[in-house]
């Protein structure tokens, strides 16, 4: 029996960083084919959430002096191999949802938090520094 190879497929957003020719060209040369996100879709992307999600009620209790700080805690974070393996292995279920939607927002609670928690860090931490 032969080798299986698998199919490479990349989610990507229309972010410049994400479309400039270099990455496009060095994409097709790997051949990977590339699984496009709509550019104003209004659900939380896939991808994203499982970080976004557990990182907000991870880091409810720090505080953090700068953006070193911030850097290592997110080192640590995200160094063991089961958090990026658990969020990519969830990425059916969240597209089941997101299409169960069909185009509502949903978990718009959560993300809000999150965000607004975000920007009185940010601010705040401008204003300590």
């Amino acid at each position: 029996m032969g080798q299986k190879t698998w199919q490479k497929i990349l989610l990507n957003d229309n972010a410049p960083s994400h479309t400039a020719k270099p990455v496009k060209d060095t994409l097709k040369s790997l051949g990977w084919d590339i699984l496009p996100k709509p550019p104003y879709s209004l659900d939380l992307a896939s991808s994203d959430y499982p970080l976004f999600a557990s990182m907000g009620s991870a880091y409810a209790e720090k505080f953090f002096r700068n953006f070193e700080e911030v850097g290592k805690w997110l080192d640590e974070f995200t160094k063991y191999k089961h958090f990026f393996w658990h969020s990519f292995h969830k990425l059916p279920e969240r597209w089941a949802k997101c299409v169960e939607a069909d185009g509502q927002y949903f978990e718009l609670k959560k993300l809000l938090l999150f965000e607004n928690s975000m920007k009185i860090y940010l601010s705040e931490l401008a204003l300590i520094s």
